[in-house]
């Protein structure tokens, strides 16, 4: 595992989120899996709020590999945290080495 990845192995139903300073409408992600390759997170979903309830934003059974991928999202609504959240994944240590978020202005 390297320093700069999260990996869990609790696998599906696990979650990480971004909070925000304050709420924020995005319009797009950036993911990438672990370095590795594998133990990687096969199915997803990203929703936000703003300390309630979550909104899901999107959902997706791309599989999150090695290399960076974007995703557009079109959130309505500003919020102050953002959770992935994992659906599906291969066994073991699962995890993620980026995630980011793109703003737009409100």
């Amino acid at each position: 595992m390297l320093a700069n990845e999260w990996v869990t192995s609790e696998g599906a139903g696990a979650w990480l989120q971004i909070q925000c300073p304050a709420s924020v409408r995005i319009w797009k992600i950036r993911l990438r899996g672990r370095a590795s390759g594998s133990e990687r997170i096969t199915s997803w979903n990203i929703a936000g709020s703003t300390g309630g309830a979550f909104t899901t934003l999107i959902t997706s059974t791309t599989t999150l590999g090695s290399t960076a991928q974007e995703f557009s999202v079109n959130a309505a609504a500003a919020y102050s945290i953002y959770r992935l959240n994992v659906v599906a994944a291969e066994p073991t240590n699962t995890g993620i080495s980026h995630f980011q978020i793109f703003t737009r202005n409100i």
